[in-house]
This record gives C-alpha cells, sequence and structure tokens, in this order.
C-alpha cells in the first residue's frame, strides 16, 4: 500500500477490492479496514483480486503464480436461448429468486450430508474427502466460502449470483495464499482441493494449481493422505483438456500398496497400473491380468463395486491402445471385444444404481465417456447423454464447463464427419475437466 495517508474523511479513486464492492470508504490510515479484516481480505489499492494473481508465500516456492481463467483468451460458444432448468421442483424460480431463502449455512449443511454424492469418484457410504471439511468449515472463512461456492455451482450452475460467489471464495483463498492472514497448511490444502473443483465447475483452468498444492503438502507433518487425495487430482488418464504437464504423483509418491484408496474407491493395484499408463508405460496386458486380491475384494462386497472397478480396467486398457478414443482406430477385434464388455457393464451398473442406491451412480462417469467416445450407435450414444443429464440436472443450459455440453458437441461434430477428439475439443473451449 502507499505510504501517503489520507484523512479518514478522503476517498480514493478506487479503493481497496473489498470496500469498492460495498460501495464504502477505506481508511488508508489503519492500515487495514475493520471489513478487510472480518473477510480476510488485503486492504490496499490495487486492482480487484484475481486468480492469477496470488503467489504462495512461507513454506512453499514464491514464484508459484495461480493462472487465470481462459488464459489467451476466452472460447466462444453459442448463448443460452432460454433460462437453464433442472428436474428440481423449486428451479421454475431463477437463481436470485431461490437464493433469497437459503443462508450459507443450509449450503454447508447439504454438503457435509449429501456431498459425497457431488464427486464423481467417491463412494457413498464413506468420504474421507467431505469428513475433512466437518470440524473446518465453521470456523476457516477460506474452507468456508469455497463450500458455499461449490454448492452454489453445483445446484445453479453458473448463473451470475453462483459466480460472484466464486470471485469472493477465490479472493478470500488467494489472500491466505499471499500471507495477509497466517493460515496453516492443513486449512490451505482443505480449502486449495476443493477450490479445483469449484474452478472445474465454474470453467477455470485448474491444474496449474496442482503443483502449489504438492508443495504445501509435503511441507506438512503428515504429507501421505494429502499426496494421496492430490494424486486422484492430477492423474491425467480422466482429466481432458489438460493446459499443465502431469506431475505423476501416484507413480512417483503413492504407489506399491494394497487395499483400496479411500479418495477414488479404486483398488491400490488397479490405480498403480492406471499411473503407470499415465506416464506412457505400455499397460495393456497387466490391465487385462489384473484381478483384485483377496483384502480388497472379500465375498461381502456388493458386485456392482467389483464391476465398477473392472469397467475402469476395460477404459483403461482402451485409453492405453487409442489415446485419441476415436472410433475410426477402432479396428482390432480385441479392442471391439474390450468395447462390448465395457458397454455391458456400464449399462448394467447404471440400471442396477437406479434400483437400489447402495453405489455412488457417478463413478460411471469416466467408463461411459470413453465408452461413448468410441461409439458410433446412435442407441449407445442416446443412453449416455440420458445418463449424463441425469447426473448433471443443472447442465440444461449449453455451457464449455459442461461435461454434457462437451460430449454433445462433440457427438455433433463427429456426425457432421468431423475428426474431433474429446481433448481437442476441451482444448479449444480452454476448460480443464477431470471425469473421474
Amino acid at each position: 500500500m502507499s505510504d501517503r495517508r489520507l484523512s479518514s474523511t478522503s476517498r480514493s479513486r478506487t479503493g481497496c477490492s473489498s470496500c469498492l464492492s460495498a460501495s464504502r470508504k477505506c481508511d488508508e490510515t489503519k492500515p487495514t479496514c475493520q471489513r478487510c479484516t472480518r473477510l480476510g481480505f488485503r486492504c490496499n489499492y490495487e486492482r480487484p483480486l484475481r486468480w492469477k494473481n496470488a503467489v504462495l508465500t512461507g513454506n512453499v516456492p514464491s514464484n508459484v503464480i495461480i493462472s487465470d481463467r481462459h488464459e489467451g483468451g476466452s472460447p466462444q460458444w453459442p448463448r443460452e436461448k432460454s433460462p437453464a432448468r433442472s428436474n428440481h421442483g423449486r428451479d421454475h424460480n431463477p437463481p436470485s429468486v431461490i437464493l433469497q431463502s437459503i443462508d450459507d449455512n443450509q449450503l454447508i449443511e447439504r454438503f457435509l450430508t449429501s456431498g459425497h454424492l457431488q464427486f464423481h469418484w467417491s463412494n457413498m457410504w464413506d468420504n474421507q474427502f467431505v469428513k475433512t471439511y466437518g470440524s473446518l468449515c465453521f470456523t476457516y472463512p477460506p474452507v468456508r466460502e469455497a463450500i458455499v461456492a461449490f454448492e452454489l455451482l453445483e445446484q445453479f450452475g453458473s448463473s451470475p449470483v453462483a459466480l460472484a460467489r466464486v470471485s469472493s471464495a477465490l479472493s478470500i483463498f488467494q489472500s491466505r495464499l499471499r500471507g495477509s492472514i497466517e493460515t496453516n497448511n492443513d486449512i490451505l490444502l482443505a480449502a486449495g482441493f476443493l477450490m479445483c473443483h469449484v474452478a472445474m465447475k465454474a470453467g477455470y483452468t485448474w491444474t496449474g494449481h496442482l503443483k502449489s498444492l504438492l508443495s504445501i503438502a509435503l511441507a506438512g507433518q503428515e504429507p501421505q493422505p494429502n499426496i494421496d487425495r492430490l494424486a486422484g487430482l492430477d492423474m491425467d488418464i480422466w482429466l481432458i483438456g489438460r493446459c499443465s504437464g502431469s506431475l505423476h504423483v501416484w507413480s512417483t509418491m503413492c504407489s506399491g500398496r494394497s487395499g483400496i484408496d479411500p479418495n477414488t474407491n479404486l483398488p491400490r493395484t488397479l490405480l498403480d497400473l492406471l499411473a503407470s499408463a499415465d506416464s506412457g508405460a505400455d499397460m495393456f496386458q497387466r490391465l487385462e491380468a489384473w484381478q483384485p486380491d483377496a483384502t480388497v475384494a472379500p465375498t461381502t462386497l456388493p458386485s456392482c463395486t467389483l464391476e465398477i472397478w473392472h469397467a475402469y480396467r476395460l477404459a483403461a486398457q482402451l485409453w492405453v491402445a487409442i489415446p485419441n478414443l476415436h472410433p475410426t482406430q477402432l479396428q482390432n477385434t480385441a479392442h471391439t471385444r474390450i468395447l462390448d464388455q465395457l458397454w455391458q457393464i456400464v449399462e448394467g451398473y447404471w440400471l442396477r444404481c437406479r434400483r437400489a442406491s447402495s453405489e455412488n451412480e457417478r463413478q460411471v462417469i469416466w467408463p461411459i465417456v470413453v465408452a461413448s467416445c468410441l461409439t458410433e450407435e446412435d442407441r449407445k450414444l442416446e443412453f449416455a447423454e440420458n445418463v449424463l443429464s441425469e447426473l448433471f440436472p443443472n447442465e440444461a443450459g449449453f455451457c464449455p464447463s459442461n461435461l454434457k455440453s462437451l460430449m454433445q458437441e462433440l457427438w455433433s461434430r463427429r456426425r457432421q464427419g468431423q475428426y474431433t477428439s474429446l481433448d481437442s475439443l476441451a482444448r479449444e473451449w480452454k476448460v480443464e475437466l477431470g471425469i473421474w
């Protein structure tokens, strides 16, 4: 902040970002105004905080910069012709009307009770990722704001009211990264992991932040649980449109163990193979031979869990054999057999999930996306579109950060004879989506 001081009655032409948004004077003589202190903002005179302006401090490298949304220009896409609608009965009102009756505590309570259903990879009954926030959300502003922004995006999509709260969450998180208010590493990681999901839902680039989060995790007293969680976010095999280089966290820091990873709900031995494929190794035959060992496949384990594990195995084989995931490259009879098996599993899994809520339906997303990328049969593509419509009811409007919109555009272009891969389309739209 400038060394010159203004009287408490004078007004800067701009003011600090938080006071400016509240249309109030900012007292330069303090040096921080009460509102900035309460919200965790740095009270100074600069342009409003943006995602790219945050610089890590403390026990992490000071030269790591958080990247901005849509660097290099904004993507172009058709505007919505009508407001997005969902299957929820109350959504006949616009979000601005609905939000008048929803406070932050309601959104946080929804996240803590059903947040495990909002992550593609989570287990319905036991999700450590969501449990982490139970003791943090009511005490620490970065975590609280991240949860509220996540829930608003989940319920109302990329509406103006949701994106405004995303901006607030980013500003608070960045101020903690800058060191304007002391925050320990556990809080930064909890907020940072969730902000990756927030950024993904809002259409921001986010994988470049993983290196910063890894630096924070390595500085902790018990780093392995956080490294495991970050490794799932970093896995290239289920990321599309990635702009940053892979860190290969799982293969370098997490491999060689048994049991089930609580973050992805997948056996660690299977994740070892996925991570090796991620690093460029030809794991087709080893994936073909993979079976869950006795420690993770007791006789009491639901058969649908075993099925979804094999769906991930089959999808990984196709990803290894056909990296661009285009049906014109599906010429090997062995690959066709694997694709048929994959469709059989995902269709059966989805039907069982619809009849009995014993599993998280979203675990089917990555296998069904891989299968539908390699398929030209209208019936199966219609099935995949129906699944995505049910899993993402608030994504009725056309938006590039929506997986459903991305898949619809991919299918449309291919029907027109255009050779397009899902990853190249995501890069064209400048979005990074995790579809695990």
